[in-house]
């Protein structure tokens, strides 16, 4: 298919596993760990707060439930519009090239015609060479989202365990 006639993703997730690495996606799965981490909070200052059941209602809506809200709402947008302006970005990048192969196509047959051929065989693959160069460093970037989420998660899970644990001896004591 014709990368300048594919249809739009316009919904949150990627068409294909090709565009998995889009910021798009990453941004919505670190939005979504923060408004998980917002809840995780609301209900840690619920559950060792001491106060009356109606403040404790109103620590979970207030440190818990509107941050995820709007964490999550701002991830929606955020991952919308980073899907737009990268398949923007790569339809206007797309055209360029195309645009400026044919041009140098044109202006090398004007020249020469033998030695035209292999100019832009050169820079075809020159081209080809730059487009990986552009993906692996998306890839890389999107592993390096995921794995930081990844210590997002370790973290918070540590902090509740050691908030547990503290709860416990002073039980004890």
């Amino acid at each position: 298919m014709n990368t300048m006639y594919r249809p739009v993703s316009r919904g949150v997730y990627p068409l294909s596993r090709r565009q998995a690495g889009q910021l798009g996606p990453a941004a919505l799965r670190v939005s979504n760990l923060l408004a998980i981490g917002s809840i995780l909070f609301g209900a840690a200052c619920a559950a060792f707060v001491p106060a009356s059941l109606e403040q404790r209602i109103g620590a979970v809506f207030l440190f818990g439930l509107i941050p995820a809200i709007g964490f999550h709402g701002g991830g929606l947008v955020l991952s919308i519009l980073f899907g737009f302006s990268s398949e923007l970005a790569e339809r206007i990048a797309d055209l360029c090239f195309r645009y400026f192969a044919r041009l140098v196509t044109a202006t090398l047959l004007m020249l020469n015609a033998e030695r035209s051929y292999s100019l832009v065989e050169y820079l075809l693959d020159r081209m080809r060479t730059v487009l990986r160069s552009i993906d692996g460093c998306c890839r890389r970037l999107d592993g390096a989202i995921f794995q930081f989420s990844c210590l997002i998660i370790r973290s918070a899970a540590l902090f509740v365990l050691r908030l547990q644990a503290s709860q416990r001896l002073k039980r004890c004591r």
